[in-house]
């Protein structure tokens, strides 16, 4: 989501994350996905 904020220079990760996930749930759910496996296979 950090990405997308800095991508379109958005002033607040909050209005991606709100314009976005809702957009485009399988991006948030795939986003979330590398995440967990960053955070486990570390």
């Amino acid at each position: 989501m950090k990405v997308v904020q800095e991508t379109l220079r958005l002033s607040s990760i909050t209005i991606a994350a709100d314009t976005y996930t809702s957009l485009l749930p399988q991006l948030a759910h795939k986003s979330a996905e590398d995440a967990a496996a960053v955070i486990l296979n570390a």
